[in-house]
């Protein structure tokens, strides 16, 4: 099992055991949410730049 299999088995496995809840449902599934979290974290670029990559919708504009 590659790295990326077991980032997204113990993401699975905490799924919906941390603060929070409620919101807006998920419209990637966990192995594409983990793929997005990681490309964003190495990368630096923004959600609005991301979106269109993982074919999301833009976050709506905050001005």
């Amino acid at each position: 099992m590659g790295r990326f299999e077991k980032l997204v088995k113990a993401v699975r496995e905490r799924e919906g055991k941390g603060p929070g809840g409620g919101g807006r449902p998920w419209c990637l599934p966990l192995a594409d949410r983990v793929l997005l979290v990681a490309v964003y974290y190495r990368t630096n670029l923004t959600m609005r730049q991301l979106a269109p990559l993982f074919g999301t919708p833009q976050p709506p504009s905050a001005g």
